[in-house]
């Protein structure tokens, strides 16, 4: 008997995501959502945390609330971007649904703008490209 030979699956980049978002509640429940997702997944609660955590271990995506204490999510989504090695995707993910939230996101930085509660298929998606294009560059830039 002959055994069958089967090529392995391609192994995709798993994407390192942090949550930030002063609310243990919504950061629990996005975190939850992203792991079962298969994301490995970090939170933190302040803008301060973000960064501290950001530069212990960069991540590849962060979901950044803009209104956190001891530092707002603008200044601490510039200070990841500008303190890790790779530009991580940062995505706004706020209450704040207004025009001029939306602009100034855009402005700041920021790769994507989610309203809370966000819409998980939205954020799937968006995660789903990325690691796509992670696994693309990774191909492209590897032996």
């Amino acid at each position: 008997m002959v055994a069958e030979q089967f090529d392995a699956e391609p192994t995709l980049p798993v994407l390192h995501v942090l949550v930030v978002d002063d609310h243990p509640d919504t950061a629990e429940s996005e975190a939850q959502l992203l792991r079962y997702l298969g994301y490995c997944v970090r939170t933190a609660r302040t803008g301060p945390q973000a960064v501290a955590a950001a530069q212990a271990q960069p991540p590849d995506v962060v979901l950044m609330d803009l209104g956190l204490p001891g530092m707002d999510g603008y200044h601490a989504a510039a200070e990841i971007r500008r303190s890790c090695p790779h530009k991580p995707l940062v995505i706004a993910v706020t209450g704040f649904a207004n025009v001029s939230y939306r602009r100034r996101c855009s402005e700041e930085g920021f790769d994507h703008f989610l309203v809370k509660p966000c819409d998980p298929d939205a954020l799937a998606t968006l995660l789903k490209a990325h690691a796509d294009t992670l696994c693309i560059v990774q191909g492209a830039s590897g032996p």
